[in-house]
């Protein structure tokens, strides 16, 4: 990381640069940065603009992280994806053994957002902090899923359950549970 974390001499872990990249932009646009597993740390990548990720999943594919089994490999994608004047948002997919998370939530953008956009990203990201600890402590019973589209259908899946949950707040009802 810009030589000011790593001791003299050392080299920085891979993907630590764009961690610390990912963390610079976002804190500059006034956003968290999103939970990155540690086992996902050493392939991320910058591969956009405004978009990071690791693993084989590219940020806002709802349809891999909803394909996404038992043996799909660990993936991580997030940042801000759209197109046009008012078609942004602010993506993040998760997939680990015991959550597959998808968030799209209206983000203009880095360099124009509104405190509302903000405000509902950042808090969205602090829920999805509190649901990966909350799946990695339920590990043993399945994989969690969460869906939360602003394009589309926001609902959650219980880990071992086949009944899908249809609800306003997705992050908030799978805590809850």
């Amino acid at each position: 990381m810009s030589g000011t974390t790593t001791p003299p001499g050392e080299t920085p872990a891979p993907g630590l640069p764009s961690v610390e990249e990912a963390f610079l932009l976002l804190r500059r646009a006034g956003l968290r940065l999103p939970p990155i597993p540690r086992e996902l740390v050493a392939g991320f990548t910058r591969t956009g603009e405004a978009t990071w990720q690791s693993g084989d999943i590219p940020p806002g594919d709802l349809d891999a992280v909803l394909a996404a089994g038992p043996a799909t490999p660990p993936a991580l994608g997030f940042g801000h994806l759209g197109h046009g004047t008012n078609s942004w948002h602010f993506v993040y997919h998760l997939v680990t053994p015991s959550l597959s998370l998808f968030l799209r939530i209206p983000y203009g953008g880095t360099e124009s957002s509104d405190p509302a956009s903000l405000a509902a990203v950042n808090a969205a990201l602090i829920r999805t902090e509190e649901l990966v600890v909350a799946a990695d402590a339920q590990a043993a019973a399945g994989r969690t899923l969460v869906v939360d589209d602003a394009l589309g259908q926001s609902w959650w899946r219980r880990a071992g359950s086949d009944r899908v949950e249809e609800s306003e707040n997705p992050l908030a009802a799978a805590l809850a549970a």
